[in-house]
């Protein structure tokens, strides 16, 4: 496993008034729609694309998608029209067997990664669905971001701290936020980070009645899932001594389009809700915003507009809902 991150890949230190990106504070909406394609998983589908837990998908350059199923310990690979191509992985402790799916990297020439946190290890699959035994040549930076950070940065029991979104660029470059500010950085690989997008949009103050009523949220949470004469003392104690994060953070989510484009999901009306989310471009520019309810945040972008979409259908079966962003 990779040991560390480097710290010159997420600090930004002081950088010069021009290499800072302010953008509007109203807001533009887009006039981007979305056009369906197919739809992966629905119990009238085959066998092949009967997922049980959907963790992660991705696209390669030629419009292939690839469904990595916790629950099968596989990956699934369905062409651009959403027919069967092949299907790679399974449980055991031999190679490319799996023993707890992690994660997964999706290179444009058709190989994949997929990171088994078990067996602290990186599974290599060539475009044909075979193990490699050389090491991903990929994006590094995709790889080290997308399969490394998550268990290298666990996190800590602090309401609304801000967490770690990030995205990678065409380019190699990261775009990332850190912080409970609109704050979008682009850092490169050994020079650290070179541009800030930033936008008049600023965190929410908690207050006490804030953090009441978030402690009462996670109490009901609690006892919802909790089994007839559980003795639940210890986690009210932890409630009661939940810690705040002084403000509630403007970013919930931040992803990177094959064409260089930043999507950034903010908080809504209420602090753990999703609301409109920006467009912009690695240069500064603002493209608009999708209105909150519009669209959720794509779970993977693919070449020519692409996303794919995980979901559940009205019986909670899960699916993949593949479409294009139409007019970008």
């Amino acid at each position: 496993m990779l040991a560390s991150v480097p710290a010159c890949a997420l600090e930004s230190g002081d950088l010069p008034v021009d290499r800072r990106v302010d953008r509007p504070a109203e807001d533009r909406p887009l006039e981007f729609r979305f056009e369906d394609l197919y739809r992966l998983g629905t119990l009238a589908g085959e066998a092949w694309e009967q997922f049980g837990d959907v963790l992660e998908v991705g696209f390669d350059g030629a419009g292939n998608l690839y469904v990595l199923d916790r629950q099968a310990e596989r990956v699934v690979v369905a062409g651009p029209a959403g027919e069967f191509v092949r299907e790679f992985g399974r449980r055991g402790e031999g190679p490319g067997e799996f023993e707890e799916v992690h994660g997964l990297a999706v290179m444009r020439d058709g190989r994949a990664v997929v990171s088994d946190s078990r067996r602290f290890v990186f599974h290599i699959f060539r475009a044909d669905g075979r193990t490699s035994d050389g090491a991903a040549q990929g994006n590094r930076m995709q790889i080290l971001f997308a399969l490394a950070y998550p268990v290298l940065a666990p996190g800590f029991h602090r309401a609304f701290r801000p967490d770690f979104h990030w995205g990678v660029l065409p380019d190699g470059s990261v775009a990332f936020s850190d912080s409970s500010t609109y704050t979008v950085k682009i850092a490169v690989a050994d020079s650290g980070v070179g541009r800030v997008l930033e936008r008049p949009v600023f965190p929410q103050p908690v207050t006490d009645g804030l953090m009441r009523a978030e402690r009462r949220r996670r109490l009901d949470e609690l006892h919802a899932a909790a089994e007839p004469g559980d003795d639940l003392t210890d986690e009210r104690e932890r409630m009661e001594n939940l810690e705040f994060h002084p403000v509630v953070p403007v970013i919930r989510g931040l992803a990177t389009t094959w064409d260089g484009h930043i999507w950034v999901l903010r908080r809504g009306e209420e602090p753990l809700s999703d609301g409109p989310i920006d467009v912009l471009t690695a240069d500064g520019r603002y493209l608009g915003s999708y209105p909150a309810g519009e669209t959720v945040m794509p779970d993977a972008f693919g070449p020519d507009g692409l996303v794919a979409f995980i979901e559940k259908d009205e019986l909670d079966v899960e699916t993949v809902v593949v479409k294009r962003v139409v007019g970008m």
